[in-house]
């Protein structure tokens, strides 16, 4: 699994990846939130470790972890399993 973080003038964030899935997390003080998580072999469980992953860092360093709206059932299946806040 790796993280990696992209700064700019006018966003921060991390790029998670974990075997086919990629996320994307915008931050802000105090606050990360997913927008945009995606697997190239749906099925594999990589989404549901990566989102645990996420969570525990998240979390563990004090910041509010959450996400944008589901785009699919399958995902907002996932957010409420593991608990993420989704932003509607």
């Amino acid at each position: 699994m790796t993280k990696t973080n992209l700064y700019s003038h006018c966003s921060n964030q991390d790029i998670w990846t974990y075997k086919s899935c990629k996320a994307v997390v915008g931050l802000g003080e105090g606050w990360a939130t997913i927008y945009v998580i995606e697997s190239k072999e749906r099925g594999k469980g990589h989404a549901s470790v990566l989102l645990q992953q996420m969570k525990s860092y998240y979390e563990n360093g004090n910041i509010v972890f959450g996400s944008t709206v589901a785009l699919n059932d399958i995902m907002r299946h996932l957010l409420v399993k593991y608990n993420i806040t989704e932003y509607v």
